[in-house]
């Protein structure tokens, strides 16, 4: 076990030019579809394995998600993440005061970093948002791969039923044709066929995250399509 927790720290990532995801803007018209629209684009990007995809600009869901209940989260060790160790136990939030934190843990690691705050105002003047995301990803690289230059723990809620906290989409099946909680039962969609609940798969899990909170891939992953709707917040690298 120590002599893979060794290997693992000594890997180097082997950085490649990968290109950006090709982001797409459907018409209304193809927004009233999912599965009908995923299947027209998969001939041409399945093989890229991830799109963005923009929501029409006239198309504005009813956003009114308000978790009173609080929920756990696991203690992310960034430095410890190619160790390949299991999360510890965080705190216990609700939807206010883990956007609280979210918003201090972000504040403190900044101001810790006064050079990476430099870099970041200086991107964002210039307008170049793809620098900003550029640079805290390397920033958390370094972290991921040089385990002894800083310690790094981070509070993150994943796999929240929304059976239990629900959903922000609050209007019509008809008006909310991606939500996610309704994709499961898609004529077209395969997962129909299952016949039970399956929490993750047939219905959506709901995320909180933070700067660097970690995002773990999924058997599923692999063997079927990912849809991921961000609600709000910052920017989610993939």
């Amino acid at each position: 076990m120590m002599a893979i927790r060794i290997s693992l720290q000594q890997q180097q990532r082997v950085v490649r030019d990968i290109p950006e995801a090709a982001t797409l803007s459907p018409t209304e018209e193809e927004f009233r579809d999912f599965c009908a629209y995923i299947k027209r684009i998969a001939p041409e990007y399945a093989k890229e394995g991830i799109v963005k995809i923009v929501l029409p600009e006239k198309w504005k869901p009813n956003f009114n998600l308000e978790i009173t209940k609080e929920f756990e989260t696991f203690k992310q060790a960034l430095h410890h993440l190619q160790e390949g160790a299991a999360f510890g136990t965080g705190g216990m939030y609700d939807q206010s005061s883990y956007k609280k934190y979210a918003e201090d843990h972000r504040s403190e690691w900044l101001a810790s970093h006064p050079d990476v705050t430099r870099q970041l105002e200086e991107a964002q003047a210039r307008g170049e948002e793809a620098s900003v995301a550029s640079t805290l990803e390397d920033e958390y690289w370094r972290i991921v791969e040089r385990a002894s230059e800083e310690e790094v723990l981070v509070d993150y809620a994943n796999n929240l039923d929304t059976k239990k906290f629900g959903t922000p989409f609050k209007c019509s099946s008809t008006n909310r044709p991606w939500d996610l909680s309704s994709l499961g039962h898609h004529p077209l969609n395969i997962q129909k066929r299952v016949g039970t609940r399956i929490a993750g798969v047939t219905s959506p899990w709901l995320y909180f995250g933070a700067l660097f909170t970690t995002f773990c891939w999924h058997i599923e992953d692999h063997f079927l399509y990912s849809a991921n709707y961000l609600h709000k917040g910052a920017d989610k690298t993939w």
